[in-house]
């Protein structure tokens, strides 16, 4: 069995990223929050009452599930705990988010899939992107200073972790935030059903101009419906 993590670091205090979640991510209606959880098993109870999952195929309005986000301070900076990863793959809205506020940064790691990646978004665009899957390396955008003494070529759970350390973040890995955490619990009130209501076109050759490899990250094909399943814990 294997665990997944999905967390987003940006230099604000935690109330004002949670507004600033809640505006930018307007899809998201906020169902319920609580402050001051004191530690990590208080916010797995906290949302194991409260998170109600919903496929996107069963998706109604009367029925639109709930999702919880998690949020603690460290140092001088605030981190999202985003247990879906949806908005840690949301590349539009990241690169936006980091015109209002300055550097984000996104770290996704899926022992499922052999994955890891970290990503690096200011002044709305993505700067740099260092991703593993499966031993496999991929880079876009120029080096970042902090890079500086990681091996790259083994980059997976430690070398992810040391990168996330290095912007003076505490290791996602260990069990415990660094202080009290909050959270918020949202239903997300994009309708799945009118998204993807629409049919192939019968003619599924180069006239027809549909293309699986063109869908956007984190974006699923047409006919194919899906939210992300990865969970933290």
């Amino acid at each position: 069995m294997g665990w997944d993590i999905g967390a987003l670091a940006v230099r604000l205090p935690v109330s004002e990223l949670k507004d600033r979640f809640l505006g930018l991510w307007s899809k998201y209606q906020l169902v319920a929050k609580i402050d001051n959880l004191p530690n990590i098993d208080a916010l797995g109870q906290w949302r194991d009452a409260n998170e109600v999952f919903v496929s996107a195929v069963d998706w109604t309005k009367e029925n639109p599930g709930s999702e919880v986000k998690g949020f603690y301070a460290d140092g001088e900076w605030s981190v999202l705990m985003d247990f879906s990863s949806i908005i840690c793959a949301d590349e539009e809205e990241l690169a936006q988010f980091s015109k209002a506020v300055g550097l984000v940064i996104v770290l996704t790691i899926g022992m499922h899939g052999g994955v890891a990646s970290l990503d690096a978004y200011d002044n709305g665009r993505l700067v740099r992107r260092i991703t593993s899957i499966d031993g496999r390396l991929r880079t876009e955008g120029e080096p970042l200073p902090n890079e500086q003494g990681i091996d790259l070529d083994s980059f997976y759970l430690d070398g992810a972790d040391a990168l996330w350390r290095s912007f003076g973040l505490q290791s996602i890995l260990d069990h415990e935030p660094p202080g009290p955490m909050a959270a918020i619990c949202v239903s997300d009130r994009t309708d799945f059903g009118a998204k993807h209501s629409h049919k192939l076109p019968e003619d599924c050759g180069p006239a027809a101009d549909v293309s699986l490899s063109q869908t956007p990250k984190g974006v699923s094909a047409p006919g194919s419906p899906k939210k992300r399943w990865w969970r933290f814990w």
